[in-house]
């Protein structure tokens, strides 16, 4: 079934949107002040398609405005740009001269190159240094030899001894440290620490009498932990590298042996290195460990006598104020 025709539009319906459309164009044209006074309908729309062209002709010079801006700000920035690589490269230019080489005929691409390896150089050496001063604030080393690490004489048989242990850290030695007090000996094995946690060996000091108390008091805490003495133990096994001062200090007990035992022989099968710290001669101190721990020292480093004379003077004190 077909749909009937749509009605056609009477004359006074065409008269009736005519009107309208000259009243809007009235309007229009009075808001863009551009309707005189007494101006007949044709001229209304005369002026409605002239301020129409305008309007066009605007629009187009605005948007020519626009690229214009848009190619200035483009060109800034590309020669702002240019001018930062140019600074960029001769800033590079100037650190390779620094470092005693000739930049001469590298292309741009080379020295952002050399740019990025010295930049990622830098970040890893940051890296290491703020893992150095983590691992050596945990260490445990004492405030009295950490604050004294640069102010050591040049006794060339301390530092013999210093720079060995220090160089040879990751090697798994067990050392002595044997003489009278005041030979700098603590201060030895905390500069020794300080430069192994600088090459990322984790360390700890500790003195004979704490490691003691600290198994004793694990080994002692009930049966529901029944496992701390070994997981105390353990724990300093797997240490990279370990300190243990005033060994002179022990009382001795089987306890006390069998637990410096075990953790040596822990620490050396695991190949870690450890240094004792005692005030003691090399006869006294041997007696005093054992023959298990002086053949371990014998077999992977060494006992050092330090037999030069004390640093504490009388009156030191005195004279520092």
């Amino acid at each position: 079934m077909e749909a009937p025709p749509a009605p056609a539009q009477t004359g006074s319906a065409k008269a009736s949107n005519s009107d309208l459309e000259i009243r809007l164009m009235r309007q229009t044209l009075q808001q863009a002040k551009r309707l005189g006074q007494g101006m007949t309908d044709e001229q209304v729309r005369e002026e409605f398609s002239r301020y129409r062209s305008d309007q066009q002709d605007e629009k187009g010079r605005a948007e020519q405005r626009r690229e214009a801006q848009v190619k200035t700000v483009l060109k800034r920035q590309t020669d702002e740009a240019s001018a930062a690589r140019q600074d960029r490269s001769e800033r590079i230019r100037e650190h390779v001269r620094a470092a005693g080489l000739d930049p001469t005929g590298l292309s741009d691409a080379e020295l952002d190159r050399y740019a990025h390896e010295q930049s990622t150089r830098q970040a890893d050496l940051e890296a290491r240094l703020w893992r150095s001063r983590k691992c050596f604030g945990a260490s445990g080393c004492p405030l009295l030899q950490t604050e004294n690490i640069d102010a050591v004489d040049s006794n060339p048989r301390w530092h013999e001894i210093h720079d060995l242990l220090a160089r040879r850290a990751g090697e798994g030695y067990l050392v002595a440290l044997l003489g009278s007090s005041g030979t700098g000996k603590t201060q030895m094995a905390v500069n020794v620490i300080k430069l192994a946690c600088d090459a990322g060996i984790a360390c700890r000091y500790v003195t004979a009498m704490d490691l003691f108390r600290e198994v004793r008091q694990a080994a002692t805490a009930g049966r529901e932990k029944a496992a701390s003495e070994l997981e105390v133990i353990n724990a300093w096994a797997e240490v990279g590298l370990i300190a243990i001062d005033d060994l002179h200090q022990r009382s001795g007990t089987d306890f006390e042996q069998n637990t410096l035992i075990n953790l040596l022989d822990r620490r050396y099968a695991a190949k870690r290195s450890t240094i004792l710290i005692a005030n003691q001669t090399k006869e006294a101190f041997a007696a005093a460990v054992g023959d298990s721990i002086v053949s371990r020292i014998y077999e992977t480093g060494e006992a050092f006598w330090c037999d030069w004379p004390s640093y504490r003077k009388p009156g030191a004190w005195r004279e520092s104020r």
